[in-house]
């Protein structure tokens, strides 16, 4: 933590050549509010897209008020809840939350939803995928999941920018193989996958 913390604006400005050509920009909510102010903006002078990833519900305030420059926000339903300050019981209310973050500048939202797989912005809507079934005996480990679906979806979108549903449902399957495994990342997990 004590790193990221000194990922400051004047860092930020420093390394600034080293991501000019970057399509993708990829960051999470460790790092200081000033600075994710720093990379919105970057990303808005450079055209480029910007995927922020919440690590926990207290870390939402990090993200500010003013979405604008930021392409993608995956987070859980607690995180979701955190940010727009109420709780999230049915799907009404998340199509609520995500208009208004809509309306403050985020482009798409992924949430993940626990078992139940993953919601997606789509239009006004937040759209269900369900995970890949699993044998409950399968299960092994939960750490790493959610980092294997980021990962997937960065990947996919890297691909193929506009296909967030493709994204999502590749993300679910990298979550789902890191499931079955007990290490953090699983051995099964390799860049064939990701074509």
């Amino acid at each position: 933590m004590e790193l990221t913390d000194r990922l400051d604006p004047a860092f930020l400005r420093q390394t600034a050549p080293q991501r000019a050509p970057a399509r993708w920009l990829v960051a999470d909510l460790n790092l200081p509010r000033e600075t994710l102010d720093e990379l919105r903006a970057e990303a808005r002078l450079r055209d480029q897209r910007l995927l922020l990833v919440a690590v926990s519900e207290p870390k939402m305030a990090r993200l500010g008020t003013d979405l604008r420059g930021v392409e993608l926000l995956v987070l859980n339903r607690g995180e979701l809840q955190a940010l727009v300050g109420r709780a999230l019981p049915d799907d009404a209310a998340l199509r609520d939350a995500w208009r208004s973050l809509h309306e403050a500048g985020l482009q798409r939202l992924v949430m993940s939803d626990g078992a139940a797989g993953v919601r997606f912005s789509e239009g006004e809507d937040l759209v269900l995928i369900p995970p890949p079934r699993l044998d409950p005996a399968s299960i092994r480990e939960v750490t790493g999941a959610g980092d294997a679906m980021t990962a997937g979806i960065a990947a996919a979108l890297h691909r193929d920018p506009d296909d967030l549903r493709g994204a999502c449902a590749l993300g679910l399957q990298l979550a789902a193989l890191t499931l079955q495994s007990d290490a953090t990342v699983s051995e099964a997990l390799s860049p064939a996958l990701l074509v």
